[in-house]
């Protein structure tokens, strides 16, 4: 019987390893179709894609870099508002290392949106919190045109 469990244990943990090394190899199969689609332009299309990624992998460790690619097209449209529910997912996942880049744009939707007050908050804000990422040196350069205006 000791056998059998073993055998069995062991059974269970190859399939589960192909289940998962298969997964990852859809996971990024999608991610790299939806990627590609953004870069060639085909804004609607690519937006279909991630929207789909996100519905069949919502909590994947890619999940944040769709969002992220997704408020990026709708920042292209100018759909300000709904890029920026985007960049606030990705704001929000604290796993992100897309946070400072998120945040900025953020405050360049805002900037976009006619609301410069607010749009200085949050690359101050960057600044703070994040001095040492390239969203925060780039924060730092919207904060002196905002200036100049």
């Amino acid at each position: 019987m000791k056998k059998f469990l073993f055998f069995l244990l062991l059974f269970a943990m190859h399939t589960s390893a192909e289940v998962s090394s298969s997964l990852d190899t859809d996971v990024q199969r999608d991610f790299d179709r939806a990627k590609k689609l953004s870069v060639d332009g085909f804004e609607e299309k690519a937006k279909i894609s991630w929207m789909d990624f996100l519905r069949r992998y919502p909590s994947h460790g890619l999940s944040d870099n769709a969002h992220f690619h997704l408020g990026e097209i709708y920042q292209r449209q100018e759909l300000f508002e709904q890029a920026i529910l985007e960049f606030r997912k990705v704001f929000s996942d604290k796993r992100s290392d897309m946070r400072p880049q998120a945040a900025l744009e953020m405050g360049n939707c805002l900037k976009k949106m006619n609301n410069p007050r607010e749009a200085k908050i949050q690359w101050a804000a960057i600044v703070r919190v994040y001095p040492k990422s390239s969203a925060a040196a780039q924060a730092k350069l919207r904060l002196l045109e905002l200036e100049k205006e």
